[in-house]
C-alpha cells in the first residue's frame, strides 16, 4: 500500500485500522470519496459491516459486530483524514 495512492473512479485500499479496510477513490472532478468496512468475503460492499455516509455503523442481517466504541472512533478518524486531503498518512 502506498499512502498517497487513490484510485481514479475506483476504490483503492489506503489503510487498515483494527481490521477495517479504508478505501478511497477520486472522481474525474477531483472529489474524494472514502469508505470503511470489515472485509468478510461478501461480494458487495453492502454485505459487509461498514460505516454509512454519516459515520454510523451498519451491520447487515446475519452478521454481528463485536468491536467497541474506541475501535469505531479510530475508524471514523481515519475516514476524516482520508476525506480531508489528497495526501493520506496512516498513523
Amino acid at each position: 500500500m502506498s499512502p498517497c495512492r487513490a484510485g481514479l473512479n475506483r476504490y483503492t485500499e489506503l489503510d487498515r485500522v483494527s481490521g477495517w479496510r479504508i478505501e478511497r477513490k477520486q472522481g474525474a472532478d477531483g472529489a474524494l470519496s472514502c469508505r470503511a468496512f470489515l472485509p468478510s468475503g461478501a461480494s458487495w460492499f453492502s454485505g459487509n459491516i461498514h460505516l454509512d455516509l454519516n459515520g454510523e455503523l451498519v451491520v447487515p442481517s446475519g452478521r454481528s459486530f463485536k468491536g467497541g466504541q474506541q475501535e469505531l472512533e479510530a475508524v471514523r478518524d481515519a475516514l476524516q483524514r482520508c476525506s480531508r486531503d489528497v495526501l493520506y498518512l496512516p498513523l
